[in-house]
Parts: structure tokens; C-alpha cells; sequence
């Protein structure tokens, strides 16, 4: 069970860096800056078997709607996403 979540989590962390390059090129956010360094540090943890604790993406929904206060913004549902599927790799 562990493995499938590590897969899922990881291809979730993926999609939404994908996402973020994607809006780096024309927004100019520093949460979109803080989100990436996050995110692919939870990524490289996942990769070398690093503690995932480290490199927490808790709170990250919260802190991307505290910057933008868009709650129709499409990239929300993935990391949203991608924070429950943490929270439940963490359990």
C-alpha cells in the first residue's frame, strides 16, 4: 500500500511542478516561488528516502489562497490534491 501512495504522491508533486513552471513564465508571485522550492524538495525527499517531514507541503493551499484569493484557480484542486495525498503518506 505504502509504494502505491509514494507513486501517486509523487506523480501529484510532478503535475503540480508542471503547473508551476507553467505560471512562473508569466506570473511574478514569490508564493509561486516558495510553492516550487517546497514542492521539489518534497520530491527529492521522495526520490533519496530523505525525511519527508523536512519538507512539509501542509499549509500550502492555505498560503496559495492567502496570496491570490482565487478560489476558482484550477491549480488549487492539485495542490490540494497533492497536500491530502501527504497527509494520508504521512499517517
Amino acid at each position: 500500500m505504502k509504494r502505491a501512495e509514494h507513486s501517486e504522491l509523487t506523480a501529484q508533486i510532478e503535475k503540480v511542478l508542471e503547473m508551476l513552471s507553467i505560471r512562473m513564465l508569466t506570473e511574478n508571485q514569490p508564493i509561486l516561488w516558495t510553492m516550487e522550492k517546497k514542492y521539489r524538495g518534497l520530491l527529492s525527499a521522495l526520490e533519496q528516502g530523505d525525511d519527508l517531514r523536512r519538507n512539509s507541503i501542509r499549509g500550502s493551499v492555505r498560503a496559495f489562497l492567502d496570496a491570490s484569493s482565487n478560489w476558482d484557480d484550477p491549480f488549487l484542486e492539485e495542490i490540494h490534491q497533492a497536500e491530502q495525498l501527504y497527509i494520508e503518506y504521512m499517517k
